[in-house]
């Protein structure tokens, strides 16, 4: 398990497990109650599904050879260092990816029979979630190389769980729960977004035509406050326009860290290694802002 946690970068996990924590405590707010059996088989298939990506993710770059290119690789960005340095095998990685996918769909699936909500809408939002995790890097889609994979990450960490989740417990979906998952959604594709940076010269050589090599890094640094300042946005709107704790302005503490490592991008776009702060904080300010976000729903 060690091994596994290790190789399916497990720290990262945040990126999904914020979303879900979030949702739940959404339709707690509205419904008052949670399901927690419910919640732990979601929270099952959605964490093994983000380490199914991650593993598949790491074999196909390594396989379509932009990770060999990098120069520049971090515990942040870069691709698995233990393929790149021979210390896994590949079909390791393949396998793991698999296997991982396959208890996310069963746990999915478990879940869905449990609650007993409507199949088809969870279906099709969980089959959404776990093809854009596979053809994040696989071929014949590829869509991280054709400047897709940022878009991928807003809706399959973003949007997808928070509003799948939500209909788990509640068994609705409206467009109060959708506006509400678009904070977390901006700063979770800010994650993949500056982690592009380092990567731009082996992902460019690669043939990888993410958005920051699409833009240059200049242009790029500006999307990314961008995303920032749109989070900002929805967590006014959240605080403004919604029935919710007005505990949950103690979200904009999150977006601080945000605009240091915005700071820190326009500062140092070019350069890799100075650019490590800026991703930690940006990793960060998505965990914070979750967190908080959280809190002011649950203190009535």
């Amino acid at each position: 398990m060690k091994r596994y946690l290790e190789l399916s970068r497990a720290p990262f996990f945040t990126a999904i497990i914020v979303p879900v924590i979030f949702s739940t405590a959404l339709a707690w707010r509205s419904q008052g109650e949670v399901n927690w059996l419910v919640f732990s088989l979601s929270l099952l298939s959605l964490v093994a599904a983000h380490a199914g990506a991650n593993l598949l993710n790491d074999y196909y770059d390594w396989r379509l050879g932009a990770d060999q290119l990098n120069r520049n690789r971090n515990r942040f960005s870069g691709g698995s260092p233990h393929l790149v340095e021979g210390k896994a095998k590949p079909s390791l990685f393949l396998g793991l990816g698999i296997t991982s996918f396959a208890v996310s769909a069963g746990a999915g699936l478990a879940t869905i029979l449990l609650c007993g909500r409507a199949l088809f809408p969870l279906a099709l939002m969980g089959l959404a979630g776990l093809a854009i995790g596979f053809f994040y890097t696989a071929p014949p889609l590829k869509l991280a190389y054709r400047g897709l994979g940022e878009l991928c990450i807003f809706l399959a960490f973003g949007i997808l769980p928070v509003v799948g989740i939500y209909y788990l417990q509640a068994g609705e979906i409206n467009s109060t729960v959708v506006l509400a998952s678009l904070p977390l959604a901006f700063l979770v594709t800010n994650i993949i977004l500056i982690n592009e940076f380092p990567d731009y010269e082996s992902d460019r050589e690669a043939g990888k035509r993410q958005l920051v090599v699409r833009l240059g890094t200049g242009k790029a640094r500006y999307l990314y406050l961008i995303l920032v300042l749109a989070s900002l946005g929805g967590i006014i709107w959240v605080c403004c326009a919604s029935h919710y704790s007005g505990w949950m302005w103690l979200a904009l503490g999150g977006l601080t860290l945000a605009l240091v490592a915005t700071v820190i991008l326009f500062r140092h776009h070019r350069e890799p290694g100075a650019l490590i702060p800026a991703q930690s904080l940006t990793i960060a300010a998505h965990l914070l802002t979750g967190i908080m976000l959280t809190l002011g729903l649950l203190v009535k």
